[in-house]
């Protein structure tokens, strides 16, 4: 039998759709983001939705400080072409999965990497290193999520990681950034007070702890501004100005924005164990301040904290630091709603 013989003009289509399908994988594969937090993962896939596949490498309920990397996260990494940090010092565990994966294009300074703090005004930057003062973060807090207009700057970061490794799909990003803050911008102060002074001036004025004195003072059509608060922080108006004790110095963002004291913790120094003198003190700061609950996180010492609310005799908020499965959003509505059931049952 002779050999089939094909000519070029029956193979020059087949050879066209063989270059195709060979190119068609690459282009249209999904960007592959590797974020510490869950938080960052979150926005990541809000933002790139079915352009993006985003991975979290610490688990929600983990505190991010102590965290075991696993030999998977150093290929998650390796395969990453995008990865989104904290960029302080929380997730020191990263720099050894960083050297581990080999992966050039998301070492920190390259357009795969996204430094998720850039922009955020950062608070308890230590004048020194001093690490008598406990676990200080020498670049200051870096518990950004405590503040939904922290996280508001960590997303337009995100957006602009996204289209550095992905331009093609630029107007997607903006398109979903825009969308996604309005959305977070109405859940924090509610859609009537952002249509009037706009999601950017309420941030604004958020993040230079200002928000509540400039809502009380300015008129809007005979009603004060104030009056028109809605959404997570009218919710939480009542708590604005109080004292609480907190576990750890998790919450700096979330008291600016509220105008809190949290300077009382249960631990002596960050990371450092209450002594029994240290309770002492706590006990008379909360008699002193007429602080009515110690709020903090569910990986922190539970037998710590319910010792100090027993002998004090006061109630506990004891809440994620870092969201689940359903998001950010949900995180905040179970902070709100577990915050807000404490302030009734204390009146």
């Amino acid at each position: 039998m002779q050999p089939l013989r094909l000519s070029k003009a029956f193979l020059a289509p087949l050879m066209a759709l063989a270059t195709l399908s060979a190119i068609t994988p690459a282009a249209s594969a999904k960007v592959k983001v590797v974020a510490t937090l869950a938080e960052y993962g979150w926005a990541a896939q809000q933002i790139g939705g079915d352009l993006v596949d985003a991975t979290v490498l610490c688990p929600s309920g983990q505190d991010p400080h102590f965290l075991a990397p696993r030999p998977s996260y150093a290929v998650d990494i390796g395969g990453a072409d995008l990865l989104i940090s904290t960029g302080l010092d929380l997730e020191l565990w990263l720099n050894a999965l960083l050297d581990k994966a080999g992966n050039t294009k998301v070492q920190p300074g390259q357009p795969g990497f996204v430094r998720a703090a850039d922009g955020v005004p950062l608070l308890e930057v230590p004048a020194s290193a001093d690490r008598s003062q406990g676990d200080v973060h020498v670049y200051g807090n870096p518990h950004l999520n405590t503040s939904p207009m922290n996280l508001r700057i960590v997303v337009h970061n995100i957006a602009l990681g996204l289209a550095r490794v992905d331009p093609a799909h630029t107007a997607d990003y903006v398109a979903n950034e825009k969308r996604l803050i309005a959305d977070l911008d109405e859940r924090a102060f509610g859609k009537e007070l952002v249509g009037i002074l706009g999601g950017d001036t309420l941030a604004k004025l958020t993040l230079k702890g200002k928000l509540w004195s400039f809502l009380g003072e300015r008129d809007y059509k005979g009603t004060k501004l104030i009056e028109k608060l809605a959404g997570w922080y009218g919710r939480l108006r009542p708590l604005v100005g109080q004292s609480l004790v907190a576990y750890h110095r998790n919450w700096a963002y979330f008291a600016r924005d509220l105008d809190l004291d949290v300077s009382t913790t249960v631990e002596v120094k960050p990371a450092v164990a209450p002594t029994a003198s240290h309770v002492a003190d706590v006990l008379a700061a909360i008699e002193r301040k007429h602080i009515k609950f110690v709020l903090a996180t569910s990986y922190d010492n539970n037998e710590q904290i319910q010792t100090v609310a027993r002998r004090a005799n006061i109630g506990t908020v004891i809440v994620p630091l870092h969201c689940g499965p359903k998001g950010y959003f949900a995180m905040m509505d179970g902070w709100v709603d577990a915050l807000a059931k404490q302030m009734a049952g204390a009146q």
